[in-house]
């Protein structure tokens, strides 16, 4: 004969067993009260500090040091090399380990020679052209 009752659901348990065979509760268990919560602390009239951003661990090592003299003078001497000067201004403007000053300097130098390209390249079309013209116009005048 049942004298208690579960405590959650309200199902009738049998002396002696220990948990409800309704819900599952341990016989005797009090249903969790919702949770309380805490009123804010008072102000003041103090504004919060703003959140700070997490710090983040995986960012590039950036060289912002200004370049000294004579690593100005070797990149100089560098690029002054006929094939080595164009494959380091590509390494120095495009890798990620390059002081920021040397990887400004290699981006600018690769614009104008490719700017100084396009010019030779336009010029030698229009003065072949304009000798090519020239040559053929003296046929039989030797």
């Amino acid at each position: 004969m049942p004298n208690r009752f579960c405590d959650v659901c309200g199902t009738s348990i049998v002396d002696g067993a220990k948990f409800c065979p309704n819900c599952g509760k341990l016989a005797g268990a009090q249903a969790t009260p919702p949770p309380q919560y805490a009123a804010p602390a008072p102000n003041y009239g103090y504004a919060p500090p703003p959140p700070q951003p997490a710090p983040n661990y995986y960012q590039p090592m950036v060289d912002n040091s200004p370049m000294s003299v004579g690593q100005y003078i070797v990149t100089f001497i560098l690029t002054a090399i006929p094939f080595v000067g164009i494959i380091m201004l590509f390494v120095w403007a495009f890798s990620s380990g390059t002081n920021v000053n040397k990887k400004n300097y290699a981006r600018a130098i690769l614009i104008v020679e490719a700017i100084v390209l396009v010019l030779y390249i336009f010029l030698f079309v229009i003065f072949g052209a304009a000798l090519f013209s020239a040559s053929s116009s003296y046929k039989g005048y030797y």
